[in-house]
């Protein structure tokens, strides 16, 4: 038995240095929880102040391309676009600071050069997914897609027509935040549209460009 005690000894005295070497590990995890906790307690509520909804009026030029006129039993012909105008609302909600999701519309209109009173119109319907890049400059460019549908209609010269088919975009642009809840921008959209059918006319290659500034309201 007295052996047996002589023998414990030195391993009683050998695991203390480990009992202290493991604390020390502990506290230095517990110690890094802690500052991580603190950094990334910042950052949570930055993105959290980041989130919420917004309402965007934008308007400028819109530019079509030559458009595609099919009629029934007859050969197709390309028909030039007059200068128009698009204007829009958007309602957006940024998930963080880097990504919102919109529903947008509004109305673009353009003329057909050379018919008098002709014109072409779209009330566009989309929902928008927006990539930004937010940054201390207060410049923000950002990046987006959309599609959805869009009522569109040619009325003038003795036609009133209309349809509603497949709509898509792209868009990009840069934002200037002028203060904490408000931001202008200068952006680009292009538009497009599946084949519109007004009776038996076929209207094709529907593309349009804008070219327009923004007011941003954050809420």
């Amino acid at each position: 038995m007295h052996g047996l005690g002589e023998g414990s000894s030195p391993n009683r005295s050998k695991n203390k240095p480990n009992n202290n070497r493991i604390r020390m590990k502990l506290s230095r995890i517990a110690l890094t929880l802690i500052v991580a906790a603190g950094v990334a307690t910042p950052a949570l509520r930055a993105n959290a102040a980041d989130a919420g909804p917004y309402l965007t009026l934008d308007g400028g030029v819109n530019l079509m391309q030559d458009v595609t006129i099919a009629p029934a039993g007859m050969p197709s012909f390309k028909r030039q676009m007059d200068t128009g105008f698009r204007v829009g609302a958007i309602a957006g909600y940024n998930l963080n600071e880097w990504v919102g999701l919109e529903l947008e519309s509004g109305f673009m209109y353009n003329g057909f050069k050379g018919i008098n009173d002709a014109w072409y119109g779209a009330v566009p319907i989309l929902g928008n997914v927006v990539f930004r890049y937010e940054n201390s400059s207060g410049f923000v460019p950002y990046i987006g897609a959309g599609a959805g549908g869009a009522y569109t209609m040619v009325e003038g010269n003795g036609t009133d027509k209309s349809d509603f088919v497949f709509a898509y975009q792209g868009k990009v642009g840069v934002a200037y935040n002028i203060s904490a809840n408000m931001a202008v921008d200068v952006g680009y959209k292009f538009f497009g549209t599946a084949d519109q059918k007004y009776d038996n006319v076929k209207v094709k290659d529907v593309y349009a460009h804008y070219i327009g500034v923004s007011l941003t309201v954050k809420f």
